[in-house]
């Protein structure tokens, strides 16, 4: 007999899922990152915190290379992701290699 059945008797009821999680998404990563709201909970962007370096972003995601005094990004870059191993030949499904981000060509 099941707790909720004991103290709750058929008032509540109980369903068990396993919760999958594709590995592509909740990869090791390298970084820790710290987001940003308005008073009214709207993002503002994150700041990212690796060892030895701190890279800001805005909501879209772009990696910020320039602000005005205003803290408004003036200059900023597409980012992409890349496994770290960076052998995709012997890479094999599913990849529990960490990711790391890597600066784009669009600024």
């Amino acid at each position: 007999m099941l707790l909720n059945e004991l103290v709750f008797g058929e008032t509540v009821s109980f369903e068990f899922n396993i919760n999958y999680v594709d590995p592509h998404i909740s990869l090791r990563k390298q970084w820790r990152d710290v987001y940003r709201y308005t008073h009214d909970k709207q993002l503002l962007g994150w700041t990212r915190h690796e060892i030895g370096r701190k890279t800001q972003f805005n909501r879209d995601g772009l990696a910020i290379l320039e602000q005005d005094q205003l803290g408004q990004c003036i200059r900023c870059r597409i980012v992409g992701y890349e496994f770290i191993d960076g052998d995709k030949k012997q890479r094999r499904y599913p990849v529990w290699t960490p990711l790391q981000y890597v600066p784009g060509k669009q600024i």
